[in-house]
């Protein structure tokens, strides 16, 4: 039995529901096509988050950091793209905090729009509750933008903080928005850590690494009922 991450494999175990040895194979991202853009040029003050708008995804945490953001810098725009059960209430929040004009939201968006939200970003947020092993994360990192995210496995099985990228208590708006203001005027932090995250991703989660590591596991298995 594989599966993504040690998030995944302990919640596995916890459930007592297999005798089975779980191995953890990782998630995988294609970094020849996430990746940054030729000039790495990226607007300023452009925060994103990317994925399904529910209630584990921690967005209702992001909209209170973006009152505290923005009432510090009003220049700054939070682009939450997709779709989900919690649309209505965060469009309710979102108006009911008056960030009409600071927050939006994209619905939807192909992957070539996807590529260039990633590449054209200033810093990446997931606040998220609950991983397995994030996607968005991933492709944000092999895009070289900064990311942050929430400290609870998944994630910290793929940030190291101050390194990869930031790790911050969850349900936390506050800290998130003092270390996105941090980023915010810190531009050669920026870039060190963007850099660092995307060549963790190429090092780790490429899906060439991860192919050749399921070719050996269907191999061994092939070797012990040969032999």
């Amino acid at each position: 039995v594989t599966t993504v991450s040690n998030a995944c494999m302990n919640e596995i175990n916890n459930r007592d529901i297999l005798e089975k040895s779980i191995l953890v194979l990782g998630n995988g991202v294609d970094v020849d096509y996430f990746q940054p853009d030729e000039k790495n040029e990226r607007y300023n003050d452009i925060i994103l988050y990317t994925g399904r708008l529910d209630s584990r995804k921690g967005i209702m945490d992001l909209i209170t950091c973006a009152k505290y953001v923005c009432n510090n810098k009003p220049e700054v725009k939070f682009f939450l793209t997709g779709n989900g059960p919690l649309i209505n209430r965060i469009k309710n929040k979102i108006a009911s905090l008056n960030l009409q004009d600071n927050v939006i939201l994209t619905g939807y968006v192909n992957r070539n729009e996807l590529l260039r939200l990633y590449q054209k970003s200033t810093i990446y947020v997931l606040p998220s509750y609950y991983e397995g092993l994030p996607t968005t994360l991933l492709e944000a990192m092999a895009c070289g933008i900064p990311c942050i995210a929430t400290d609870i496995e998944g994630n910290s099985e793929v940030i190291t903080t101050e390194k990869t990228g930031f790790l911050v208590p969850p349900k936390n708006p506050e800290v998130l928005c003092k270390l996105i203001l941090d980023l915010l005027i810190d531009p050669q932090k920026r870039k060190i850590i963007g850099d660092c995250g995307r060549q963790h991703v190429i090092e780790t989660y490429d899906w060439r690494r991860i192919a050749n590591n399921t070719a050996n596991i269907y191999q061994s298995m092939l070797s012990n009922i040969c032999h």
